[in-house]
């Protein structure tokens, strides 16, 4: 069953250099329980893209047309207060950084039982404590009675970016969207984190679009794959089929820089 489905979506900034397209006529679809990739450079559009879902795409942008549909209810038309109970709550969002969503001066465990207060009205602030050392454990923190009393400055960048997902979680989400959430972190912890994404995401029945520039990572995690370039979707299907039998030019340039091992 489709449970986001965006149709000619444009999202543009209207600049003193001129008009920039940022998302310039995408369709995308995400079924339940799927992993989708939206690839492409820097500048292709894709956090544009994932921003708009949520409608926080940045002044002067703004979303001109095109339909995001959430469970058949168009998200673009939503009024604000509504808005509120989806994003954050149906749809959840982790970034590439965590120390710029994460708040320096309150411990995580405050900041997860914000989260869990907000979106989920069965705990209370006695209850919000255990949930939260059990969200942070679900993401592999070990000692999570401990952690949760510590500063995000106190924590490496893959335990952070591990609290970010816990927060995410928090609210039960039926979409994550992670955008570029590997990107600051070495080899080693890239790699737990994507698998630590694609087991909840089966483990919680959730869907996942996975926002990367990184094709590699898209072969790790994805069951279909949109490809972005200036805006546009250039090239679209299971990811399988993209990476043996490749249609778009800029496409094949990004394959070409996948390592062969």
């Amino acid at each position: 069953m489709t449970l986001l489905d965006i149709k000619n979506l444009r999202t543009y900034f209207d600049t003193e250099a001129g008009l920039v397209k940022a998302v310039d006529g995408v369709d995308l679809s995400l079924e339940r329980g799927e992993i989708v990739a939206v690839v492409g450079g820097s500048g292709s559009g894709k956090t544009i893209l994932a921003l708009s879902i949520l409608k926080l795409v940045p002044e002067p942008g703004k979303i001109v047309s095109g339909e995001i549909s959430y469970n058949g209810i168009d998200l673009v038309k939503l009024p604000a207060s509504e808005l509120r109970k989806v994003r954050g709550g149906k749809i959840s969002m982790i970034f590439q950084e965590p120390m710029t969503a994460l708040n320096p001066v309150f411990t995580i465990e405050n900041q997860i039982s914000e989260a869990i207060l907000t979106h989920d009205k069965t705990f209370d602030n006695r209850a919000a404590p255990g949930r939260t050392a059990e969200l942070l454990s679900m993401v592999g923190i070990p000692d999570p009675v401990k952690k949760m009393k510590a500063y995000p400055n106190e924590l490496s960048g893959g335990m952070r970016q591990r609290v970010m997902i816990a927060m995410a979680l928090a609210s039960k989400p039926d979409i994550l969207i992670a955008d570029e959430p590997t990107t600051a972190l070495d080899v080693t912890i890239q790699a737990q984190i994507l698998e630590l994404i694609a087991s909840l995401q089966v483990k919680l029945g959730m869907a996942v679009i996975f926002i990367t520039h990184d094709f590699g990572i898209v072969a790790q995690v994805a069951h279909r794959v949109y490809v972005m370039h200036d805006g546009r979707v250039v090239e679209s299907g299971k990811v399988g089929d993209v990476f043996e039998r490749p249609k778009d030019d800029y496409t094949k340039k990004l394959l070409a820089t996948v390592p062969v091992l």
